[in-house]
């Protein structure tokens, strides 16, 4: 066989190879989607034209591959060893975020590694490192026995795909400043996508999404919304939710002497999850989350999206601060931060500073974690307080206590000279719950001894997390002193736990 005919096969049997195991990932999101699954064999216009992409895909890999070895099976193998690699991680993000993988999560990967212990228990370790254990060996059977091709038969290969990687970028560069609008629209007639994971996967598959989602970033940012150009006024597209509205309204007709602190709490992992409980569980957990409803009952809550499920804090993180909605931030929604980490936004950090507020953020993570310590400078906060400051505080379990973290925002309000705005992001209730995170005498001091036989062990675990997040809202309720300001408290959930359902019922 030829060098030319070598280099053609492998790159057919990558391109194919990409394509299929793309139709395998699909199958998953199908299943989700729809009541029946959708036979792997249908065809359609978007379908095929996700398979052509896929194809393409693995094709510009193949080349990649090539450059570097200089054997097309060898190169073959990497891309079909990595195809085998991102459809295990997209089927195990389906299983525990119900979400398919998304080009964004590439950003998150440095924190994969940094942060171990936050996405590691999620990972199907064994299969993934069998996998590449097999890669491996069959790698070096490949360098041995295959011959590198003749650089002069390979090189016009390798400058067709160097040509496609250029074109590529090119074109983001040109659409991100509105130029050559028509092909962008052909473009995503062809490849439908928008800015729901679930939906473009379902049309034009993962991989095949996920390298259109970056077109639909250079369309927003190319047409220049308000939130882009104006950032130091509120953009008339910024709609909080009814409360905060209502909250900023009442606001506008203070003096600045009458001026209320105001806390807005992130609730990590939060969930009412009473609705979800048999009678039986429900009426064995008694009053159980007072202070929430209490909260509830004031219209102090804000809502917290169905398909906000066990992960991407920072999407309804960056709703709530900015007011900014979904349809209108495309794929940028996917991980708003990107955009919050290199340009300054409006948002009600800089309305409360605006009105002579100060202006803090606390967190009791790592500063760097999502980028915040370059998001919350450029949101408007005067200050911003992360583990470096509050490790102090006492924990429960791994992460720090809410009701330590509740005391140590009440103590800095009491001490303030101004009226001050805390946005307060809880970490206590993290996932994963591992067996063996808290102890017998932390949970029985939480939930009674013939309560516990009712839920596993990882459910009683969250449970006793949020029994202290709501005694948190408590302090944070705690009626003022004479001439002391009052705290307006609000609260959300950042997303649903990622827990099965089934532990519940």
């Amino acid at each position: 066989m030829t060098d030319t005919y070598r280099i053609l096969t492998g790159l057919l049997i990558a391109g194919a190879l990409s394509a299929l195991l793309q139709r395998l990932a699909m199958f998953n999101v199908r299943k989700r989607e729809h009541s029946s699954p959708v036979p792997f064999w249908q065809t359609g216009p978007a379908r095929l034209a996700g398979d052509g992409l896929a194809f393409l895909i693995g094709a510009e890999l193949y080349l990649f591959f090539l450059f570097f070895t200089g054997r097309p099976f060898l190169a073959s193998l990497f891309v079909v060893a990595l195809d085998v690699l991102l459809v295990l991680l997209n089927n195990a993000k389906e299983q525990t975020l119900r979400e398919p993988l998304v080009l964004a999560d590439a950003i998150l990967l440095g924190q994969v590694f940094r942060y171990p212990h936050m996405y590691f228990p999620f990972f199907p370790i064994k299969i993934i490192l069998l996998t590449l254990l097999c890669g491996c060996g069959c790698a070096v059977f490949l360098f041995t026995v295959e011959t590198s091709v003749s650089f002069s038969v390979s090189t016009p290969f390798l400058l067709g795909g160097l040509l496609g990687i250029v074109l590529y970028f090119a074109g983001l560069f040109f659409f991100s400043r509105g130029r050559f609008v028509s092909i962008q629209q052909k473009m995503l007639h062809l490849w439908p996508v928008g800015g729901n994971a679930v939906a473009d996967a379902s049309v034009n598959g993962p991989l095949s999404a996920a390298l259109m989602h970056p077109l639909l970033s250079a369309i927003i940012t190319g047409r220049k919304p308000d939130f882009l150009m104006q950032w130091k006024t509120r953009s008339a597209s910024s709609r909080f939710a009814e409360p905060i509205e209502s909250l900023l309204s009442h606001l506008e007709h203070l003096p600045q002497e009458q001026l209320p602190h105001v806390v807005l709490v992130q609730a990590e992992s939060f969930s009412d999850i009473r609705g979800k409980l048999s009678p039986h569980k429900r009426e064995a957990l008694g009053p159980f989350l007072q202070n929430w409803d209490a909260l509830v009952t004031q219209n102090r809550t804000l809502p917290t999206s169905d398909d906000a499920f066990g992960a991407y804090t920072m999407r309804t993180e960056f709703l709530h601060l900015t007011g900014i909605l979904q349809e209108q931030l495309g794929s940028f929604f996917f991980n708003p931060y990107i955009l919050a980490s290199q340009r300054p936004l409006w948002s009600l950090a800089r309305y409360f500073g605006a009105r002579g507020y100060d202006t803090v953020c606390m967190h009791p993570y790592y500063k760097d974690f999502f980028r915040r310590d370059r998001v919350m400078p450029n949101l408007g906060f005067n200050r911003f307080s992360s583990l470096d400051d509050l490790a102090h505080l006492q924990k429960f379990g791994p992460y720090i206590s809410d009701v330590a973290l509740g005391s140590q925002v009440l103590m800095q309000l009491h001490a303030a000279t101004v009226p001050t705005f805390v946005f307060l992001v809880t970490v206590e209730a993290h996932g994963p719950w591992l067996p063996g995170r808290l102890s017998k005498a932390d949970i029985a001091t939480r939930i009674p001894e013939s309560t516990q036989q009712l839920f596993s062990e990882k459910h009683l675990q969250y449970l006793c997390h949020i029994h202290n997040t709501d005694a948190m809202f408590g302090i944070l309720q705690t009626p003022p002193a004479h001439n002391e300001r009052p705290v307006l408290l609000y609260a959300y959930s950042d997303h649903q736990p990622a827990l099965s359902g089934k532990g519940w019922t």
